[in-house]
């Protein structure tokens, strides 16, 4: 009868240990859920960041090309001689063309104000 009774004892400590076990798995389980859950977050959360890294930078770089240049900037790209040669060589040029656009329209206007009568 006594051994009985260690049976008994050793059968529920046995039946503990295997709850405890079956308990650890079900909380691992619990826990890879989760891990994988964060992780899924994680990645949602990187690709989101990027996204708005990336509409920064497009963002920057579209604020200064649409800057204005400074006076001082000016300034100094009209200090170097050979950029200040070609813009007066490009300005002498579009003054002409101003020339010679407003001849040919004044010829028009006279023809048309002479072919009218």
């Amino acid at each position: 009868l006594e051994r009985w009774k260690e049976q008994e004892i050793y059968i529920d400590y046995l039946e503990s240990r295997l709850n405890q076990f079956e308990q650890s798995i079900d909380s691992n389980e619990r826990v890879r859920e989760k891990e994988a859950e964060c992780k899924k977050l994680k990645s949602m959360l990187n690709y989101g960041f990027l996204t708005k890294t990336t509409q920064q930078q497009s963002f920057e770089q579209i604020r200064h090309l649409m800057q204005i240049p400074s006076l001082s900037r000016l300034r100094q790209t009209y200090l170097d001689p050979s950029i200040n040669f070609i813009f007066d060589q490009m300005r002498d040029e579009i003054d002409q063309c101003r020339k010679a656009r407003n001849e040919a329209q004044n010829e028009l206007q006279a023809f048309q104000f002479t072919s009218d009568r």
